[in-house]
């Protein structure tokens, strides 16, 4: 469940230590004042010259003469004293502020903060933000994760006038605590009953961008290939997109499997709860031959069970992301941080007519013409969509396709994001001879073979 304002308000002021001094910007961080942990003692400062507030005042007991930079009313505590305004900037500028809290309107990755104008909109002043950001050492942003419109407020980059640049530290917003180091950010807590999956939703952006554009920066130039043990293909894309993924998923504190990741033994991993499952670059083999037919593949598994799932195209720009959580979305590149732009997807209604199989350029099996007798049981022609990679799971998302049937090896990084968005919209990914759901983080990685099915034709070959 989300905190609301006060909740926010609850865990900021779980930061206060005793003896500080500390700053309290309009909105949600006046509110920290009424909930100081027991046992400290905080002095609160107001840049309109009070030191020493305490909290709000009960309905009837207000006194007009004392109020916060905000104009709302406030109580003191004993000891407390009133100055001018430029005594109050000589202590913040001073660096004698061990806190300050401010509201935002948008924070970047890089902790840049915009708070203090909408361009159109009218203001009255900047106020005393842009001493504070540039004053103070320790900065927390408390803000609500998302607008009024469902559109994130943790972005690559602000979009709004900044007010400071690289200068906040940490920002707790209604749905988890994140502290911004290495110009990412890191989620440290998540407020009760949010998954991770919700807020990577949304706050990924970057993470998928710059992967994808990493790949097709080598993907456009020449580049060499090596053979691994296994002899399977491996270029330098799939170890930079290794890197970057890694650096956006490890802050999240949650340990990671896939293909160019080292391997943890099962005797660690069968003790997982959670674990991402990642293919940096699904379809070496379509990138080596340059047909674009290539993919970045992000799971989230959940004891054993793929949760949430993301599959880019950087070639096409697109990508599929979701779960039964949050539902599926397809989301064009350019419009990762303008989440009114993203396509909601609902679930497939009918089948195609002739009924449409996606399957592997690079791997062909004889039980499949078994399969497709299957198919023609229910239509008596059966067309045929040949794709490499995980972007076989963007037709049968939309349902372009009904069908994907795999009667050759896949590794587990290979199918998990798509599965766990198939499922999302009604289908299945199961096993081809028990009919049970494809499960994850196994002691061998290898999937078995598979068959996979829109929500339309799973109802109708049940």
């Amino acid at each position: 469940m989300a905190l609301d304002k006060n909740g926010i308000a609850q865990r900021i002021a779980q930061e206060l230590r005793d003896g500080w001094y500390v700053n309290l910007g309009i909105g949600i961080p006046t509110l920290v004042a009424n909930y100081i942990p027991e046992g400290i003692e905080v002095e609160f400062q107001s840049e309109n010259g009070v030191l020493g507030m305490g909290p709000f005042p009960f309905e009837g007991e207000e006194d007009a003469d004392l109020i916060n930079a905000g104009k709302q009313t406030i109580t003191t505590m004993k000891g407390a004293s009133f100055f001018d305004s430029a005594t109050s900037f000589a202590m913040i500028r001073g660096q004698h502020v061990q806190l300050t809290v401010l509201g935002a309107m948008e924070v970047s990755e890089n902790g840049d903060i915009a708070n203090w104008k909408i361009p159109g909109k009218m203001v009255k002043g900047m106020g005393g933000a842009m001493d504070l950001v540039a004053s103070a050492d320790n900065i927390i942003v408390a803000m609500m994760h998302s607008n009024r419109a469902g559109v994130s407020k943790l972005l690559k980059n602000c979009s709004l006038p900044l007010t400071g640049v690289a200068c906040v530290k940490k920002v707790v917003t209604d749905l988890a605590v994140l502290e911004i180091k290495e110009g990412a950010f890191h989620l440290v807590e998540r407020a009760p009953g949010v998954s991770v999956e919700e807020i990577k939703s949304k706050t990924e952006g970057s993470l998928i961008f710059e992967a994808s554009h990493k790949i097709m920066d080598i993907y456009e130039n020449e580049f060499d290939t090596i053979i691994k043990d296994d002899g399977s293909p491996l270029t330098k894309a799939d170890l930079a997109s290794t890197k970057i993924i890694h650096k956006h998923l490890e802050p999240l504190g949650i340990p990671i499997t896939g293909e160019e990741t080292d391997k943890m033994p099962f005797s660690e991993r069968k003790n997982w709860i959670e674990c991402w499952c990642i293919d940096p670059l699904d379809g070496t083999k379509e990138f080596i031959n340059r047909n674009g037919e290539f993919a970045v593949n992000i799971a989230l598994l959940r004891e054993g069970k793929p949760v949430f799932g993301l599959i880019a195209s950087p070639v096409q720009k697109l990508m599929y992301v979701g779960g039964n959580e949050t539902g599926v979305f397809k989301i064009e590149f350019d419009a990762i941080e303008k989440n009114t732009e993203w396509i909601k997807l609902n679930d497939p209604t009918e089948i195609n007519d002739p009924i449409v199989m996606t399957c592997s350029r690079s791997h062909h099996s004889g039980p499949v013409i078994h399969f497709i007798n299957d198919l023609k049981k229910i239509s008596p022609t059966v067309s045929f969509a040949k794709k490499g990679s995980s972007l076989k799971f963007f037709d049968l998302a939309t349902g372009s396709a009904d069908a994907y049937p795999r009667f050759a090896p896949t590794m587990e990084w290979d199918i998990a994001a798509g599965q766990a968005i198939l499922e999302a919209l009604g289908g299945s990914v199961v096993h081809a001879e028990t009919g049970l759901p494809l499960y994850y983080n196994k002691e061998n990685l290898t999937n078995p073979y598979f068959i996979a099915k829109t929500k339309p034709l799973l109802a109708l070959s049940s």
